[in-house]
C-alpha cells in the first residue's frame, strides 16, 4: 500500500531549491513569488497549499488582492489595454519555468495532465 503524501509535500518535491526554500521560510517571501506560489498551486490542483499560502501570509494576500483590483479598475477603464494579454503570458511563462525545473520524471505526466484539463 502506497505511503501518502500530503499534497504540501507533493507540491514541495516538484519545486526547485530556491521555491523549496521560500516554502520552508529560509528566504522571505517577496510579493511577485507569493503571486507565482499561489498562481502555481491552484493552477496545478494543489488547493491546501494555496489555502495555506493565503493563511501564512496574510499581508501578501491582502497586497495580492489590492493589486489585483487595480489591474481590473484599469482593465474597465481601458479594455483595449494589453494588460490582459501580459498576465496570461506571465502566467503561461510561471507554468513553463515550474515544468522545467522540476524532476524529470514528473514533467512528462504534469505536461500531458495541463493538456488535457486545458
Amino acid at each position: 500500500m502506497g505511503e501518502w503524501v500530503s499534497q504540501w509535500d507533493a507540491f514541495y518535491r516538484l519545486c526547485d531549491r530556491y521555491d523549496q526554500e521560500l516554502l520552508c521560510g529560509k528566504q522571505d517571501m517577496q510579493l511577485n513569488d507569493y503571486e507565482r506560489l499561489t498562481y502555481l498551486s491552484f493552477a496545478f490542483g494543489y488547493i491546501e497549499v494555496l489555502q495555506e499560502l493565503l493563511e501564512r501570509y496574510p499581508d501578501l494576500t491582502e497586497e495580492s488582492l489590492t493589486r489585483f483590483d487595480c489591474m481590473m479598475e484599469v482593465q474597465r477603464e481601458y479594455p483595449d489595454d494589453m494588460q490582459e494579454v501580459a498576465l496570461g503570458e506571465t502566467y503561461e511563462q510561471w507554468i513553463q519555468d515550474f515544468l522545467n525545473r522540476m524532476p524529470e520524471e514528473k514533467r512528462a505526466c504534469f505536461r500531458k495532465w495541463l493538456e488535457e484539463t486545458s
